[in-house]
């Protein structure tokens, strides 16, 4: 359902929309300017928006993430590029039919538009960690400064995420990493304790 008092209003350099609303029950996203009579920014509300609709979009199903997401992102124009800032939940998030948990962003360029500050906190599900930290877009080398605390991860809910490398995880994980360097060539440096670990990598039949 699309809101009936919408508009979209278009200049040569002016963006302005009024009360652009998509819902269907009580998901919604909702798209309006900042000044209604200017073009001064966006502000995008996600309010318990199921992230299986996006599955069902991209993939054609909705197994592959799962979870509802409320949450405000702003928008602006700051000199000759934009910068934004996101504040973001997502409860009981699924994914590959993983439980992950509950999750809180924070995510941010509006300081420096070259760099982009993120602070992640994942707890529920026997997990419980926090990513923080910045990624500079306008420097070739050393670009990533990131803290990962993590007071528990359970490693059943990471299995999706070694692309079909591990078939099976259990037990948990504690420790302190930090990560430099480059996207594609990150440097991870701290210490990790594993407790009652069980791995069943995907190319062996056992543990």
């Amino acid at each position: 359902k699309v809101d009936s008092g919408n508009y979209i209003g278009f200049g040569k350099q002016d963006l302005v929309i009024h009360q652009l609303v998509i819902s269907q029950g009580t998901d919604s996203i909702a798209i309006n300017s900042i000044n209604p009579q200017s073009a001064s920014g966006l502000q995008v509300k996600f309010s318990n928006f199921s992230l299986s609709d996006i599955s069902r979009i991209i993939e054609n199903k909705d197994s592959l993430v799962k979870g509802i997401v409320n949450g405000i992102v702003v928008i602006k124009e700051q000199g000759t590029t934009f910068a934004f800032t996101s504040d973001m939940t997502v409860r009981d998030m699924v994914y590959q039919g993983a439980p992950i948990g509950n999750m809180t962003l924070h995510a941010d360029n509006h300081l420096a538009t070259d760099k982009y500050n993120m602070n992640l906190k994942v707890s529920g599900n026997e997990n419980n960690f926090m990513l923080d930290g910045y990624y500079l877009t306008g420097k070739s080398g050393n670009n990533l400064q990131f803290s990962l605390d993590l007071q528990n991860l359970n490693l059943a809910s990471i299995t999706p995420f070694t692309f079909h490398q591990i078939k099976e995880m259990s037990g948990s994980a504690n420790g302190k990493l930090s990560i430099s360097g480059t996207m594609d060539a990150p440097d991870i440096a701290g210490k990790l304790n594993f407790k009652n670990a069980d791995v069943k990598p995907s190319i062996l039949s056992s543990r």
